[in-house]
């Protein structure tokens, strides 16, 4: 029986063993290691940080969150060189102009004071004497000097338009420096307003000694971003000092007497029907007791 349950053909033959199917692991092809695949979106989370670049967040890989962050930093230094070197070109070329219509005004005064010298030495000329003893001289004279005072008319007004259009120039020149101004300050301080120009304007005056005017004409937006930091400052250390000064006042504070106000009124004696007693009426109202226990 134990023969047929082994070997069912009864023949006398053992039936070789079943063979056992071994399932080997997976295994990674590049790294060949037995690790269990993880999801995608994990293995991106875990190799990944977060950088921000112009107001914006971004996803990158962690090797490449250094140089991203180098070439944000170069790109800003970069940046903050450009605009330097643009305000000191403009520099350069205003003072080349101021220079040059300097040295013309310059030459148009030194033909008004010719000019001028020359018209004084007739007018200290004696004309009723000279038209007696040579009238046609002094007619030729008297031509000359109408000449010199036309020419000095010229010269007057052509250096008072150059000097308007100087000013004008210089004027339209300002305004676009406060205009390009304006822009940095609203693009670098937050909650960039008049309201705030006029704090830091009262700020400068009073702890600085400036005068407004003087506030009033810096274009130069770095300086006014430094103003601005010493704001910033003085009114963080106001708040300190007022928050220190609280809370040491808050610290002197009494504590509250026990036996005073609700408290006490809490303890009064009252009668049957809750109302409270004056002393008097409490004490008569002992004293009969006593009496009635005796």
């Amino acid at each position: 029986m134990n023969d047929l349950a082994t070997n069912p053909q009864g023949d006398g033959a053992v039936a070789p063993a079943a063979e056992t199917e071994v399932i080997e692991p997976v295994k990674n092809p590049e790294t060949e290691t037995d690790v269990e695949a993880k999801p995608e979106s994990q293995a991106a989370e875990d190799d990944s940080d977060e950088v921000e670049h112009d107001g914006r967040k971004y996803r990158v890989p962690k090797a490449l969150k250094g140089a991203f962050l180098m070439h944000a930093d170069y790109t800003r230094k970069t940046q903050e060189v450009a605009e330097q070197r643009r305000s000191l070109e403009e520099r350069n070329t205003a003072f080349a102009q101021q220079e040059a219509a300097v040295r013309e005004h310059l030459q148009d005064v030194a033909r008004l004071v010719a000019i001028s010298e020359q018209i004084a030495q007739f007018e200290h000329a004696d004309w009723n004497a000279l038209r007696a003893s040579a009238p046609d001289q002094a007619q030729d004279l008297w031509f000359q000097y109408q000449q010199m005072l036309n020419a000095r008319n010229i010269v007057e007004r052509e250096l008072q338009a150059k000097v308007t259009n100087r000013a004008q120039e210089l004027q339209r020149h300002a305004a676009k420096r406060f205009d390009e101004g304006r822009a940095v300050l609203q693009r670098d301080i937050k909650d960039w307003s008049p309201e705030l120009a006029g704090k830091m304007t009262e700020f400068a005056v009073r702890e600085f000694g400036l005068t407004p005017n003087e506030v009033n004409s810096v274009s130069d937006p770095r300086l006014v971003k430094l103003l601005h930091r010493a704001y910033l400052g003085d009114q963080a250390i106001r708040k300190a000092t007022a928050s220190a000064k609280l809370a040491a006042q808050e610290g002197l504070k009494p504590p509250a007497q026990v036996g005073n106000g609700a408290s006490s009124n809490a303890r009064k004696p009252t009668d049957a029907s809750g109302d409270r007693l004056s002393a008097d009426e409490w004490m008569r109202q002992r004293n009969e007791q006593l009496r009635k226990n005796r």
